[in-house]
């Protein structure tokens, strides 16, 4: 009996299997702790908010949008297909924690086979799950989790096709490639690579070629039959787009002169996603006279070389930032801020390990070593799996540093790291093979430490920010003396912003409504005069914010000055019609219910 459990905990699957459990397990707790404490949880924001309201259309059964697709589209649609089932936000966060735990098992298995080591599975596997950003996008409206199971499903079919090139096995992977740029537009950029590097070496490249591009066509087809349908009725006529039409001003939002290697507004441009697509239309017709998203995509991508050529010195600096990001990068975020959700004592940790898990970047030294030798050793064997870990270092480097964007790296390097530190300690002699093995593992973590003194990526920048997001979201759950106390952090922290303001505004407005029913006339006078110093302080900071002016005006006619709120509110109708804003309707119909 002794000697069957020991030969069953020599079983690399057994370890495996108590890993993926104790891991599942954590996760169970940490998604249950969230959705009880975490605003953010059942309150997605930016890109997130946006992912959702399109998945409710779609499960509505708008499987053709207004316009082509301005993101990767196969996210929504899976979102889409949960609702559509009688899913809502948790049942997401459920599958995609399941989806996470898929991708570590993919990870053990493609290691393994790769490598020839079980023990390098193993390594791989644990490492994943040792990350804290597929932790905590797992419970996010992002599609992350998505990204990283395709990949490591990619990886799993390219490698079964390398070993037996079959018309089945070379078209599944042409199928999971194609999906993979439907949740990874980049990932287009491997559609004429695969199908060549699967060809090559064959005795009928040419048509192993033709399966697998065949297949990936017909995967990312129904996106471009999308974005054709949804374009046929516009100014321009029906166009076609491949996947999606967002990529040139994200290019130009982070190739200009206020970029800092991460996102940095246009100038025209609205920064809110619901309006941002929309207004870069208008900028781009404006500026050459001509219809079409073609043309968007096309004129801000001009701009953003234009002024790269123009300024090279700069445009080198730039790049450089956005390097020292991909590399040392930790706390930055465009959307959701982990270090600070982390550190936050208020709210439950949305990762179950110590200080947020691993970061990814922190492995790609030992990655690119173990590309590196991977190539040396089995040269084209070892090309996909580099390509993989390149293109998402190249998104980061030509467009603009995101976490999100950084994060499919996480699949390769899970794979490729543990393999270049045994390659490094390998070496002979035995003093060179510790200190490459040293300098690959502990150089990223020293090199972020050491940049943290100069004041870069440093997590006290974000705190503000961090603050008004959290305010935002408790604002919309409906919870608003804690959302008013967050974004009088934001501004005690030095981020003054007129939307800060203007949200702040909002609820001592309300709050002195809620006051006047309960007969609290000198309570509702205060909160009031609160209000009007708000939205006073936010058109200061920005005249075009059309909210504050209305939210303004209407508190000035209900005190009784008939004729500076309807100043105001005329003046917001101005700016909203002005900016093409969908609430000018509703602007006009407020006034014309005072007869003004």
């Amino acid at each position: 009996m002794q000697e069957a459990r020991v030969a069953l905990l020599r079983r690399p699957a057994v370890w495996l299997a108590l890993l993926l459990a104790l891991d599942l397990g954590l996760q169970a707790w940490t998604l249950h702790r969230g959705w009880a404490g975490n605003p953010f949880l059942r309150m997605p924001q930016s890109d997130a908010q946006e992912y959702w309201d399109w998945s409710a259309r779609i499960a509505g059964g708008e499987l053709v949008g207004s316009g082509p697709f301005f993101s990767a589209p196969l996210y929504p649609y899976f979102l889409g297909l949960v609702r559509a089932c009688g899913g809502g936000l948790f049942t997401v966060y459920v599958l995609q924690t399941a989806l996470r735990t898929l991708t570590a098992w993919l990870l053990f298995r493609v290691a393994t086979r790769r490598f020839g080591r079980p023990a390098f599975g193993l390594a791989a596997a644990a490492l994943f799950l040792a990350l804290g950003e597929p932790a905590y996008f797992g419970h996010r409206i992002l599609n992350s989790s998505l990204q990283l199971f395709l990949i490591a499903a990619l990886c799993a079919v390219i490698q079964s096709a390398d070993e037996r090139r079959t018309r089945p096995r070379l078209a599944g992977a042409g199928f999971l490639l194609g999906l993979n740029v439907l949740a990874n537009p980049t990932m287009l950029l491997l559609v004429p690579a695969l199908p060549l590097w699967l060809g090559w070496r064959t005795r009928a490249g040419w048509a192993a070629s033709a399966v697998v591009g065949a297949a990936a066509a017909l995967a990312i087809a129904p996106a471009t039959a999308h974005n054709w349908l949804a374009t046929r009725d516009s100014a321009a006529g029906p166009e076609l787009i491949l996947v999606s039409a967002q990529s040139g001003i994200t290019y130009a939002h982070g190739n200009s002169a206020a970029a800092h290697g991460y996102y940095a507004p246009v100038p025209g441009v609205a920064v809110e996603r619901i309006r941002q697509n929309a207004s870069a239309y208008e900028v781009a017709r404006a500026a050459t006279g001509e219809d079409g998203w073609k043309n968007v995509n096309s004129y801000f991508f001009r701009l953003g070389l234009d002024w790269n050529l123009a300024h090279p010195a700069e445009a080198l600096r730039l790049h450089a930032q956005k390097a020292a990001y991909l590399f040392f990068g930790r706390h930055y975020s465009d959307i959701a801020n982990a270090t600070w959700e982390q550190r936050d004592p208020s709210l439950p940790a949305p990762v179950h390990w110590p200080g947020g898990g691993l970061p990814s970047n922190w492995l790609l030294v030992s990655a690119l070593a173990g590309a590196g030798f991977l190539l040396a050793r089995r040269g084209a064997h070892g090309v996909c799996d580099a390509l993989l870990l390149a293109l998402p270092m190249a998104v980061v480097i030509v467009f603009w540093y995101s976490p999100r964007y950084r994060l499919p790296i996480a699949v390769p390097a899970c794979l490729l790291a543990p393999y270049g530190l045994a390659a490094l300690a390998a070496l002979r002699p035995r003093a060179l093979a510790i200190a490459a093995a040293g300098a690959a593992a502990l150089a990223p973590i020293g090199a972020e430490f050491a940049f943290r003194t100069t004041g870069f990526d440093h997590a006290e920048m974000y705190h503000a920010e961090y603050e008004m997001h959290v305010g935002e979201a408790l604002m919309n759950l409906a919870l608003p003396d804690q959302a008013y106390d967050r974004f009088e952090n934001s501004l005690k922290l030095g981020q003054e912003q007129a939307i800060t303001y203007e949200y702040m505004g909002n609820m001592r407005r309300d709050s002195g409504k809620l006051r006047q029913q309960r007969n609290d006339l000198a309570g509702a006078d205060r909160a009031y005069q609160d209000a009007l110093r708000h939205y006073t302080r936010a058109i200061e900071l920005n005249p075009e914010r059309f909210f504050a002016f209305v939210g303004r005006g209407t508190i000035l006619i209900h005190l009784g000055d008939m004729q500076s709120g309807l100043r105001d509110v005329r003046r917001g109708l101005e700016i909203a019609r002005a900016q093409n804003h969908p609430n000018a309707a509703d602007i006009e119909a407020y006034l014309r219910s005072i007869g003004g």
